[in-house]
């Protein structure tokens, strides 16, 4: 059945334990107010606007310098005390063993970088993003999203999940990692267009919050609920309206129970069904509904017409037997009501949407993504050729925040640890260069310089993120753990200003499907603050698998950058191009009236140095760091040489 549950904003998970009732209604919102307006994205470094500054300086709104894609970051990991809960019911459920590239995925979903997101895409999010390179959202919006984020299982977990509406996920080395879930865990709210959720206001109590009405009383921001969400406050009873307190409310979320009702034709994607006015005959209407449905959910859409009818009917002997009139809004919540207890008590037939599985035609998602099948593609073998021919997506709860344990962790922070950390240097710009090769002087001369340029254009303290990838990479690739202890002495060696640079790992694995997966790199980085993101030639590229030339133009990617539909809010720096002049001994910016100075040290000729044990020119990268690369292909040569005990 067709929903879109992945794409609304949910109610916050935080992977930290939950705050006392008096903290939480101390608490300012840490995320950008989702009602305010983007700043667009432009063509050439600005100087930063004065209205701008006024907004946030009138708003005291932190982690504004850009919004995360749906207005929220949507974070994935289960509070810490419902850890023994999520642990018994993932021992009851069917399993799906995550791969490696998997795991990375998850981690990716857990900590919003993909935002919106709410799990593993299910068929109408993938068929968007695969086609589209973008997702629409429920108000009609769009949000760039041009790699598809999937889970792919054979027909032996095909048959084991069944008609389960939740899966529990394992990790490679079989704990259990999270729960995919059939429905969302949180709701959303719809004030006027957007997508919101209430942790997102500012709150604001007079005295101790006793006395405060959680329902009825303006405590977020100067407004109501009524204000804010009209029809979600109709949904719940005038007793508890009147009588819920502010402080009553907060701990665990207590006012979500407050809600009359929990599955809805909404939940289900039924709203055409309901008859409108031209409908004359009910039987006719419920027999072409019926069959407008699909096959699977029939039986449930017959008893939800049945059942209602059932309650009709019961309220007209009411009324005529008992004088007693309820309206319709209370007619509608005992609707509600009854349907929940049918389905607590067991009616199966009422059971709402399950876990989405789908064909995986593997063919048809390497040429939309990579534009090639040919053979040698490295994310296709490691992560497509072998996976299972079906597509399982749906809602998911991670258990605890995922940890590697290979002396990193401390490097990966997540989109909302970044942004804390852009608040707390003060920064008012914020420009993210990603790379997954050793920092040479080329690279610290551009980032340099674009600080450079941004200071000139009047902002104060612009950071930069340096940002390598830190999941799946080709195995010719430098490994992560030398190209940080590799940015380490970059930074010791004063080539990168340790008081301006944040350096930190991006988990997202690999596809080398140039300016496709480029749109992705961009779009995460929204997610993690970053309101300037650095281009350069050919991104996320790679040489033809099968010929000798290069997969995609080496232009295209700041192209499509500068074009890409959900992207417009952030600003795209394409790359200078750098060389080694001869001349100066130094890497420098290209000039085109003497290119005969300048030589051009590839990534591929930078590592075939280094495994030679040449080294390269003078100025090219700091010693320090040169020698972590020379260190590591020489240990390489000693485990070719070393015999093999028999």
């Amino acid at each position: 059945m067709a929903t879109t549950h992945l794409l609304t904003p949910p109610r916050l998970h935080h992977p930290s334990p939950s705050p006392s009732p008096a903290a939480r209604l101390r608490a300012t919102a840490s995320l950008a107010h989702p009602l305010l307006p983007s700043r667009p994205r432009l063509s050439a470094l600005h100087s930063p606007s004065p209205r701008h500054h006024r907004l946030r300086r009138t708003m005291s709104v932190r982690s504004s310098l850009i919004d995360p894609d749906g207005g929220a970051l949507v974070e994935l990991v289960a509070p810490p005390d419902r850890l023994p809960a999520l642990r018994a019911e993932a021992d009851a459920l069917p399993r799906v063993r995550l791969a490696p590239v998997d795991l990375q995925w998850a981690h990716v979903l857990a900590e919003g970088w993909a935002s919106p997101l709410r799990g593993f895409m299910r068929e109408a999010e993938y068929l968007q993003s695969l086609h589209f390179n973008c997702i629409r959202l429920p108000d009609g919006g769009l949000v760039n999203m041009s790699l598809p984020i999937v889970l792919a299982i054979g027909d032996a977990e095909k048959e084991r999940v069944g008609d389960k509406p939740d899966v529990a996920l394992e990790g490679p080395d079989g704990g259990i990692v999270a729960i995919l879930r059939s429905e969302q865990l949180g709701f959303d709210i719809s004030v006027s267009g957007h997508q919101t959720d209430i942790t997102g206001y500012d709150i604001m109590v007079l005295g101790n919050g006793t006395r405060a009405l959680f329902w009825s009383d303006k405590w977020l921001g100067g407004r109501s609920i009524e204000d804010i969400a009209p029809s979600l406050h109709k949904a719940v009873g005038p007793r508890i309206r009147s009588q819920r307190t502010v402080v009553q409310a907060l701990p665990d979320d207590q006012w979500v129970h407050d809600i009359r009702g929990a599955l809805t034709v909404q939940r289900l994607g039924w709203e055409s069904a309901a008859p409108n006015d031209r409908a004359t005959c009910f039987v006719e209407w419920w027999t072409k509904t019926h069959k407008e449905r699909d096959r699977a959910d029939r039986k449930c859409f017959d008893t939800l017409v049945v059942l209602i009818s059932w309650l009709i009917w019961k309220e007209r002997n009411r009324r005529t037997v008992d004088r007693c009139t309820r309206n319709l809004h209370e007619l509608l919540a005992l609707v509600e009501d009854e349907v929940v207890l049918w389905f607590r008590a067991g009616f199966s037939q009422l059971q709402g949407p399950l876990v989405e599985i789908y064909p995986h035609n593997k063919e048809e998602r390497i040429a939309r993504i990579w534009g090639t099948t040919a053979p040698g593609l490295p994310y296709v073998d490691e992560a497509i050729a072998s996976a299972g021919n079906w597509l399982i997506g749906g809602d998911l709860e991670v258990l605890e925040p995922i940890k590697y344990n290979d002396g990193l962790d401390h490097y990966r922070l997540s989109p909302r640890q970044l942004r804390n950390e852009f608040d707390k240097r003060g920064a008012d710009a914020v420009f993210a260069f990603q790379l997954r090769n050793p920092v040479h002087n080329g690279h610290a001369l551009l980032m340099n310089d674009t600080r450079r340029r941004l200071l000139e254009m009047g902002y104060k303290n612009p950071i930069l993120l340096l940002h390598p990838l830190g999941g799946f990479t080709k195995a010719d690739d430098v490994p992560l753990p030398v190209r940080m202890e590799q940015h380490s002495k970059v930074l010791e060696d004063g080539v990168l200003d340790p008081e301006t640079t944040i350096v930190s790992i991006f988990p997202s694995p690999m596809h080398y499907a140039g300016p496709t997966e480029v749109q992705w790199h961009a779009k995460a980085r929204i997610n993690a603050g970053a309101n300037f993101y650095i281009v350069g030639r050919d991104p996320a590229g790679m040489g033809h698998p099968t010929e000798k030339r290069d997969l995609y133009n080496p232009d295209h990617g700041k192209k499509v950058l500068s074009m890409a539909p959900g992207l417009e809010k952030l600003n795209i720096l394409p790359f200078k191009v750098a060389a080694y002049d001869t001349v100066a001994k130094k890497m420098a910016f290209f000039d085109p009236s003497r290119s005969q100075d300048f030589l051009f040290i590839s990534g591929t000729k930078m590592r075939t140095f280094a495994k030679n044990g040449e080294n390269p020119p003078d100025g090219f990268m700091c010693p320090g760091g040169w020698k972590v690369l020379v260190d590591y292909y020489n240990s390489l040569q000693a485990e070719e040489v070393t015999p093999v005990p028999v």
